[in-house]
């Protein structure tokens, strides 16, 4: 992350300088899931593969990688929210591409008006990945991941010593420092 996107009023109030931003949510079918950050949907009677935008969730099925701690259960969260869920609905970010290099759709995940990604990221799931500050839900993320890492909730266990979460925790402080 470059810049924080969380911003306040002057009362130290949290505000959403996207409040006003138009935003089109589209209604499509869950199809299955891949692992804890990205699925097949069908959308209009096309199969389609989203990417779920802002976070990364710990790797189950990676060709280069081993299963990872939490992976299974991230997968697993994420397919019973999308099995469950009433009405799932994609929105696009205007200030992200709309496919990644591999193709895959990048986009918001909604489940019966709940964001996907904020609730991987409260729960210990997933981090913020590739999270630019002027993403609409930047901040939301954010603050879920610093709760979070606060709480120590799964990945963010102290007991947790993957090298991601140690690369990740050293590059922090790293720039507490600088800072």
């Amino acid at each position: 992350i470059i810049n924080p996107a969380v911003y306040y009023d002057e009362k130290f109030n949290i505000i959403d300088i996207y409040e006003n931003e138009d935003t089109t949510r589209i209604e499509l079918e869950f199809y299955e899931a891949v692992d804890g950050d990205t699925a097949k949907f069908n959308l209009n009677n096309e199969i389609i593969t989203v990417r779920f935008l802002g976070i990364d969730t710990p790797e189950t099925v990676h060709t280069q990688k081993e299963e990872q701690p939490y992976g299974q259960e991230a997968s697993n969260y994420t397919k019973t929210r999308l099995e469950n869920g009433d009405k799932i609905e994609l929105e696009y970010d205007s200030n992200s591409s709309e496919k990644d290099k591999y193709g895959r759709v990048l986009a918001w995940i909604w489940i019966d008006d709940s964001l996907l990604q904020e609730e991987l990221v409260k729960n210990g799931l997933a981090r913020t990945y590739m999270l630019q500050d002027n993403y609409r839900y930047a901040g939301r993320l954010q603050l879920a991941e610093e709760e979070a890492k606060n709480n120590h909730i799964n990945i963010w266990n102290e007991n947790n010593d993957t090298e991601e979460i140690k690369k990740d925790n050293y590059i922090q402080i790293i720039i507490l420092i600088i800072v």
